[in-house]
């Protein structure tokens, strides 16, 4: 079984201190939809070794995603890879699908909660989950405070060296904080996506809580150029870039011209640039092939001064894309 990364992985510069995670990691929400076909696992697991290749040192994923699926698809990848390279592993519980309403509903059941966390141990081959995030505060009933004390009991019992909280707001990670310290929380942070959010990696910093970005490549689209726009039921149309669809390109050949002058790609830009927010110490991107990976696989080490940044922020600010 996989020994926890906080067991066996030096420190190495700023990140979530036990739990091993720092800097740009594989988000696995892109697999979320993806069938649980032999070839559909085979993809994912592709893209974790990878992203192990090309050094990414931490995954993020989910329970919820591919209803299991993407997790087990994890676990079977980093069997086939030397314990030396092994990647940390951020990972969530708290959502449950509901079949008659077709969607994921927030749930904070002791019970539930427990048995996703012990069921993540079993898919990923884990002795323990590095980082464990509440999905969303429930919205079954249960106190968020309720949920929150069982990932600190979880915690305590060595099932999950680090918890913290996902798709919260700067009150609720403020009541949480004062039950049991929150060890990370996890929030949507992109260069068009920085406003919304702003409280809660303030709130993030005021405490001292290690913020972790997701959402940088705004699920693909500010990957590159050109392209089919999303159809109107596709989740990307939530993203600050509708409904106005040529803000896409616009916006994206502005950041390829940057990306020149800085010297790597538009998605290593994207991906690089919630590093640079005080407080940020990690960031995931989202892969559905294995070359996509390449794209931003060395985000960490773009340096954005901030003649770069205020590019960005000019650009992002003449198309009207933040929110």
């Amino acid at each position: 079984m996989r020994t926890s990364a906080a067991l066996r992985r030096p420190e190495s510069g700023v990140r979530v201190t036990e739990a091993g995670i720092g800097g740009v990691g594989l988000g696995t929400a892109p697999t979320a939809r993806a069938d649980s076909s032999p070839a559909g696992r085979a993809r994912l697991e592709a893209v974790v070794a990878r992203a192990v290749e090309r050094g990414i040192e931490w995954i993020d994923t989910a329970g919820i995603y591919g209803l299991g699926t993407t997790e087990r698809a994890i676990g079977a990848a980093l069997a086939g890879i030397d314990s030396r390279e092994w990647p940390a592993v951020a990972t969530k519980c708290g959502l449950r699908w509901d079949a008659g309403a077709e969607r994921a509903v927030a749930v904070g059941a002791a019970e539930v909660l427990r048995g996703q966390a012990l069921r993540s141990c079993e898919s990923l081959g884990a002795s323990r989950l590095d980082l464990l995030l509440l999905h969303r505060p429930p919205e079954d009933g249960t106190p968020l405070e309720a949920a929150w004390t069982v990932l600190a009991e979880l915690a305590a019992e060595g099932i999950a060296t680090c918890v913290g909280l996902s798709g919260c707001t700067a009150g609720e990670i403020a009541r949480c904080h004062a039950e049991r310290p929150v060890d990370a929380v996890q929030a949507p942070l992109s260069l068009v996506r920085r406003e919304t959010i702003a409280g809660v990696v303030a709130s993030c910093r005021a405490r001292g809580i290690p913020a972790i970005a997701h959402g940088a490549l705004e699920t693909g689209l500010l990957r590159a150029p050109g392209g089919a726009l999303p159809a109107a039921a596709d989740r990307r149309r939530r993203s600050p870039l509708f409904g106005a669809p040529e803000r896409v390109e616009a916006l994206v050949a502005g950041l390829d011209a940057i990306a020149r002058d800085v010297r790597c790609t538009p998605a290593e830009l994207a991906v690089a640039w919630p590093l640079t927010v005080p407080g940020v110490v990690a960031v995931a991107a989202g892969a559905s092939e294995p070359a996509q990976v390449d794209g931003w696989a060395s985000a960490g080490r773009v340096g954005l001064d901030e003649a770069a940044r205020d590019a960005i922020d000019a650009l992002v600010a003449a198309q009207g894309a933040h929110r």
